[in-house]
């Protein structure tokens, strides 16, 4: 089979690194395409199994060239080319696979796909993906023993490995795309459902959401909703659970000072014109805000707490000047948080996934709590990359396998094909541990 991946980023390292071993076995021919492969070569070695192009994939001509000469593309590419990526798929009759969530417009092509036998698989990585995988199989294993869930939250978070958090307040340094970070939660509206009761949250208020919960091995975080949850509520077969919640973690502390820059303005998407107070020359960021804040009547100088005070201390934003090339205040803040929460040699990266599953049975309440850690090995070679590529690289073994057996717009829910991938990256260290206790007697 003919494989292209589109994208070289941070986390294509593991992806292509695993399907190099199926090239010659499995796989004829691997290309991987990208405007720069210095990233990719850093830290993993360059393959003479591979075939390295330097493209610029926003050229629709070189995408159509790219996909045309494919039997299957796997796409890193910004999720807003997924669908142009799949039309092409559609017209040269390639298989999609992908790690980001489903768009409307990607569900409309499912038909079209289907028809074709083709795959489009996406949400194949780590949040959505490795989170799939394993809810299915813990929610399908307690209802065959005759349990009912009565609340799931599953959260799930790219963090910094607590021995190279060094004296960052934050506890936090940028371990993938940094942009992302400062619009978290910008998505629109949050949606879950929690005691029975649905609740939502506008994005500038999300992070005073965030609840606070410690593991029962003691590690202490902040957990706040992430998207809609409840359009997970079918698609995991869990209508009638009390409490759904499927959010983000970050360590205890981190949400209440992220919502102070949410307040200050600091992470808006708007131009500095249509907020209405333009830059004057040679200010700094610090001090824009509060000039900001007093157009606008609002104040910026009472701290809620020492901790954000000193969170936001950290930052030193009054040492970064507002440059013409910044068009909105989320330019000037991408630019404070790539300098202060930036990985040092030597730094790990660490990936946390918990589930916390609460059910009946037996005439108990139960808690089941499973959670996933995997250390990065530095550099490029991070536990994000790993648990974002793997699952996309296993995936496609499988597809090559004739293991997957069904077509169209797929994700990874309650498939017969998602224990063995499940065991797959198990192989890999990518194993959750499970910690069951009773909560109460009935």
């Amino acid at each position: 089979m003919r494989v292209s991946v589109l994208g070289a980023g941070r986390s294509a390292g593991y992806l292509i690194e695993y399907l190099t071993t199926l090239v010659g076995v499995k796989i004829s021919s691997l290309s991987v395409f990208d405007l720069s492969f210095d990233l990719l070569w850093t830290d993993f070695p360059k393959s003479d199994k591979v075939n390295y192009s330097v493209v610029n994939l926003g050229d629709s001509q070189n995408l159509e060239k790219i996909v045309s000469d494919s039997q299957l593309v796997v796409s890193m590419m910004p999720p807003a080319f997924h669908v142009q990526v799949a039309q092409l798929c559609l017209e040269f009759n390639a298989h999609l696979f992908t790690a980001s969530y489903v768009s409307d417009a990607m569900k409309e092509l499912h038909g079209q796909a289907q028809a074709k036998k083709l795959v489009f698989m996406n949400e194949l990585g780590l949040d959505p993906g490795i989170d799939h995988l394993s809810a299915s199989k813990f929610i399908q294993d307690l209802k065959n023993k005759g349990a009912k869930i009565t609340s799931f939250k599953s959260y799930c978070g790219g963090l910094i490995y607590k021995d190279s958090e060094g004296h960052n307040p934050w506890k936090y340094k940028i371990t993938w795309n940094p942009m992302n970070v400062v619009k978290a939660g910008q998505g629109g509206i949050s949606r879950w459902r929690e005691d029975g009761l649905e609740k939502q949250v506008l994005p500038e208020q999300l992070f005073k959401q965030a609840q606070s919960f410690t593991t029962q091995i003691g590690e202490e975080f902040d957990a706040y909703p992430n998207r809609d949850s409840l359009s997970y509520e079918s698609v995991y077969h869990l209508e009638e659970t009390k409490t759904l919640i499927r959010g983000t973690l970050r360590r205890r502390g981190y949400c209440e000072a992220w919502q102070w820059l949410v307040d200050a303005k600091a992470t808006q998407s708007l131009s500095f014109d249509q907020l209405g107070c333009l830059p004057l020359e040679g200010e700094h960021f610090g001090q824009w805000l509060h000039r900001l804040a007093v157009q606008e009547q609002r104040s910026l100088d009472l701290f809620e707490s020492d901790s954000i005070r000193i969170k936001i201390d950290f930052l030193e934003l009054d040492r970064f000047e507002i440059l013409v090339t910044d068009a909105t205040p989320a330019d000037v803040l991408l630019r404070v948080i790539s300098d202060k929460w930036k990985l040092s040699p030597g730094d790990k990266d660490e990936v946390v996934m918990v589930h916390l599953t609460e059910y009946e049975w037996d005439g108990k309440s139960w808690q089941l709590e499973s959670v996933l850690k995997v250390t990065g090995e530095g550099s490029g070679r991070s536990a994000m990359a790993k648990t974002v590529g793997l699952p996309l690289a296993l995936g496609v073994e499988l597809l090559i396998n004739n293991e997957i057996g069904e077509f169209g717009v797929l994700i990874p829910v309650f498939k017969p094909w998602g224990d063995v991938l499940l065991d797959r990256l198990n192989d890999h260290g990518l194993e959750f541990v499970h910690r069951n206790f009773p909560q109460s007697n009935q």
